[in-house]
Formats: structure tokens, sequence, C-alpha cells
């Protein structure tokens, strides 16, 4: 049940990322989706394996839930968000877009604590709050060095 329902908030997302109007081109999303992926399949590695500040559950619904999660349904809110944050003009809008942004990824990762597909040890939400943060910043870093080379090569 669980894993059925995921799958179709994951559909969702990929269906509202294919009927979004994109402020990237191809190639920026291609290289966004794959900076994405190999940031947080890092990122989520070194949690779980190398610190041991989660558990990943052993259940096979569960950790094809987490799977899903770590590879297809996190990487593409990121290139949801990179695509979106353009269309504000304010700087506080885009602040209050981001705000935002970071809860929903916070709210997610509560969701799979809640469901027992993460368990938590030694870690807490606020770090992972920090740590959405600095991931924003990482990968607004990459997709800018990618744009000006982008720009250098023309």
């Amino acid at each position: 049940m669980k894993l059925s329902f995921f799958i179709d908030v994951a559909m969702v997302i990929l269906i509202s990322f294919c009927l979004l109007k994109k402020n990237h081109n191809r190639f920026e999303n291609l290289f966004m989706l794959m900076a994405a992926e190999f940031v947080l399949l890092c990122y989520y590695a070194i949690l779980y394996i190398n610190l041991d500040l989660w558990t990943i559950s052993k259940g096979t619904e569960r950790f094809i839930i987490f799977r899903i999660y770590e590879v297809f349904f996190i990487p593409l809110l990121f290139l949801l968000y990179f695509n979106l944050l353009p269309l504000l003009k304010k700087l506080f809008s885009q602040f209050g877009f981001t705000v935002l942004f970071i809860g929903i990824l916070l709210s997610v990762e509560l969701w799979m604590v809640e469901w027992k597909v993460i368990i938590y040890k030694n870690w807490h939400a606020w770090q992972s709050v920090i740590t959405s943060l600095f991931l924003i910043i990482l990968l607004r870093a990459l997709l800018k060095g990618y744009q000006l080379l982008g720009e250098k090569f023309r």
C-alpha cells in the first residue's frame, strides 16, 4: 500500500515536471539531474553507510521506497525547484519559495521516518534542514558553473 502510494506521488511529480515550462535548456536540465543524483547519492551513502547516522529498513517494500526516494523523488524535486525559481523575480519571493522547498524536503524525509523507512540514529530533523540548504547552494553553484562554461564555448 505504501509503495503504491509513494510511486503515485512520484509519478505526479514526474508529470508536473513534464508539463512545466522549463526555464533551462535540455542540457542544463540533464546536467542538473545528473549533478543532483550524484550529490544526493553520495549524501545518503555517507549518512547511512559511512557515518551510520541513519538505518534503512531491511523490509523489501520499504527498501524499494527508499531507493525511489533517493534516486527519483528528491532529484526530481530539485529539478522542479531550479526550473521554478527563475519565474520569481523578487528576492523576497525567491527566499519564501526556498523556505517552502526546504519544508517540502523535510516533510518528505519525516514521512520516510514515520513509515520506518529511515530510522534516525544520532540525527535530528534540524540537521536535515541545514544539509538541504547546503545542497541547494552547492547545486546552484554547479548549475551556474555549467552555464558559464556553456557560454564560454558558444
